[in-house]
């Protein structure tokens, strides 16, 4: 018979699961329904969602899945994140007006892309050797594709430094993302490389965010930067589902490392 402690574990989330499909289903609705975005109802849901998101990698580095520093690391760069969407929301409720293109809030985004490139650097070894330089490679890549994108499709008249400084979000999203594909490729069958392709996925979300963000601003057009509000809560919905596939896989043999 399954013990009362190692029963409380999952029992806890289970709930924090439930609450969270709950909180998906309703920020959804609040995104497809212009009244509910008028109240601003979805950015609410959103963060709520983001909140719960890091709980839960919270809890996952307090239980000791395997690798627990892994996860003690993405949990810092969520509250990081969380922290930005925080001290932001208050300031534009305080001062009704929007966050000017770089402000002190970008240092705690930055903080979140440096804290999850720990987490693969450190404790899954990726990226490692040649794969540096593939890194480097595919930023400055992904810049010349940024800078491109700009010329293109934004006035020249709206070419100002502080605006096309932004862009370094979306460089850095497809660096994240190689080496989320990356580290997930060379890691063994098991639950932590399921996690990891979620985990994935929602780098590829919140990237696909950024760039809606960044290009809907730098245009601009409301219709193209509204994609973002939908981009990066289903970041963190694709991040819990990783945790929470980790959770039910994971042996006993990796929560007790």
């Amino acid at each position: 018979m399954q013990s009362k402690a190692k029963a409380e574990p999952k029992r806890l989330v289970r709930i924090i699961a439930n609450v969270g499909m709950v909180v998906s289903a309703l920020w959804l609705l609040a995104y497809l329904m212009p009244a509910g975005r008028t109240i601003m109802m979805d950015t609410i849901l959103a963060y709520i969602l983001g909140l719960i998101v890091t709980g839960l990698l919270w809890r996952t580095a307090y239980l000791t899945i395997h690798p627990r520093r892994f996860w003690a690391w993405l949990a810092a760069a969520w509250t990081a994140g969380l922290l930005g969407d925080t001290v932001g929301g208050v300031y534009e409720l305080l001062t009704g007006n929007l966050l000017p293109d770089l402000s002190l809030v970008d240092a705690m985004y930055l903080a979140r892309y440096a804290l999850i490139l720990v987490a693969f650097w450190r404790e899954l070894r990726v990226p490692t050797g040649r794969q540096w330089i593939c890194l480097v490679v595919l930023l400055l890549l992904a810049a010349v594709a940024v800078g491109g994108g700009v010329m293109l499709s934004v006035p020249a008249s709206r070419w100002a430094a502080p605006s096309l400084a932004v862009a370094i979000y979306p460089t850095l999203d497809i660096g994240l993302l190689y080496v989320g594909l990356e580290a997930r490729k060379h890691q063994p069958a098991g639950s932590l490389r399921n996690a990891l392709g979620f985990l994935t996925l929602a780098l590829l979300a919140y990237g696909t965010a950024d760039w809606f963000d960044f290009f809907g601003r730098a245009i601009p057009c409301d219709a193209v930067a509204g994609l973002a509000g939908l981009f990066w809560p289903l970041s963190d919905i694709l991040t819990g589902t990783g945790v929470l596939c980790l959770f039910w896989t994971a042996s006993p043999l990796d929560a007790a490392r």
